[in-house]
């Protein structure tokens, strides 16, 4: 129960610079009388001023300063709930808002509405509505019960009951159902969000077992045709063997053929060397009438002998020359023909080399198209995996998000909203 003792003020309305003070402990009753003007509502206006920040009639509350000084208003009450002593005081130009209790000043919020709420809620326990309809009746404020708003009507009944703890308890739900409808807002929306991530990764999943399937695709025709090539390479490296085999069976007597020339060129050279000589002989006898040994005269008769012998055996060989030369060109077309086919041969054996480098290098080609295949399927395997996991882990967040009080159950006052 509030027991009002003082209440003094100044500056306020018209009073001037000092205080006027009124105690209401002198007596157990006090009675303010005076003539219209005299000043009684103006300690209605002050108490209202000094406990709620409003004055009790109807005018704005920077009215409530002296028109004449203009500042320095100041209200100030004391009183006393139970055993604790308390004082009030507030006060404009400057602005002043303090509390007192047991003379020890309490703490000062940084906000002036938390501090005012400290004297309306925890200490008065009414708030202006209340106070003016029980504490305080009046022809400027009041209003019959009856006709108060609902909310207004309950407030007071609560103040008088002493049951403000159901509107307290009310105003927490209210915030708590606020607080819960947001987070259900939250919880939608992050719902939301995984569907649509869920459908991106299936989407993305799509699109890369698409690409997976496209690149498989791709390189398995690549290897198609790496094997299509190294099929023709055999083919023309089986047809080139072949060729190289018979041409290596042909060229084999060219050693032989090269013999034969050099014993006929040395045949030749024999006969070239036997037809000088005779040639040398011939002249002889024909330049010299005596022997350059015996130094006889060489008779014409025997001389023309000789002669006719060598001509003739020259004749014959010249005869056996040009067979020679005859055997020599033979001989001599079939060694060109050899080394032309020889030729052939080793040029044949190089392409047979190339061919079987070709097909090492088709048979590499092949294992890293295969490597780059198998890399595929693992990596689509690893998607495969990390996608079960990233829906099973979706799925378990988006029904634990569907329960409304998901996330709450550990809190100390859920038993007076669940």
């Amino acid at each position: 129960m509030i027991i009002f003792e003082k209440i003094r003020w100044k500056n306020l309305l018209s009073t001037g610079n000092h205080f006027t003070e009124v105690d209401f402990t002198r007596s157990p009753n006090t009675l303010i009388i005076g003539e219209n003007g005299a000043g009684k509502s103006t300690i209605l206006d002050a108490l209202c001023f000094v406990l709620f920040d409003k004055p009790f009639r109807k005018v704005k509350k920077g009215q409530l300063i002296n028109s004449i000084n203009e500042r320095d208003c100041l209200v100030e009450i004391e009183f006393h709930i139970g055993n604790r002593e308390y004082k009030v005081v507030r006060g404009q130009k400057p602005a002043k808002f303090e509390i007192y209790q047991n003379g020890k000043l309490l703490n000062q919020p940084g906000s002036k509405r938390d501090y005012q709420d400290t004297l309306e809620r925890q200490i008065l326990r009414l708030n202006f509505k209340s106070f003016t309809q029980i504490v305080i009746l009046g022809n400027a404020s009041f209003t019959p019960f009856m006709q108060l708003k609902a909310a207004d009507r309950r407030t007071v009944i609560e103040d008088l009951l002493d049951i403000g703890i159901f509107s307290s308890m009310g105003q927490l739900l209210k915030e708590r159902i606020a607080t819960n409808k947001g987070e259900r807002n939250d919880v939608d929306y992050n719902i939301k969000l995984a569907d649509d991530r869920l459908q991106i990764q299936k989407q993305n999943l799509k699109e890369k077992q698409q690409q997976q399937k496209d690149g498989v695709k791709v390189k398995q025709e690549l290897i198609k045709e790496y094997q299509d090539e190294k099929a023709e390479i055999i083919k023309q490296g089986k047809q080139l063997a072949e060729e190289v085999k018979v041409l290596a069976e042909d060229i084999g007597n060219t050693e032989g053929l090269r013999d034969q020339i050099r014993e006929v060129e040395r045949t030749e050279q024999r006969l070239e060397d036997e037809i000088k000589r005779l040639n040398k002989e011939i002249k002889f006898y024909e330049d010299n009438d005596h022997c350059p040994t015996c130094e006889q005269e060489l008779d014409d008769l025997v001389a023309s002998t000789h002669i006719v012998q060598r001509k003739d055996k020259i004749t014959d060989l010249q005869n056996k020359s040009r067979d020679t030369k005859s055997e020599w060109d033979k001989i001599r077309g079939q060694l060109d023909s050899l080394e032309t086919k020889a030729e052939e041969h080793s040029k044949k054996t190089q392409q047979g080399v190339l061919l079987y480098k070709r097909t090492r290098d088709i048979d590499a080609n092949i294992q890293t198209v295969q490597d780059e295949i198998e890399n595929y399927r693992t990596l689509f395997s690893t998607l495969k995996t990390q996608r079960s996991l990233n829906l099973r882990h979706n799925s378990q967040i988006i029904e634990r998000r569907k329960n409304p009080y998901w996330g709450k159950r550990n809190s100390s006052t859920s038993h007076l909203f669940y």
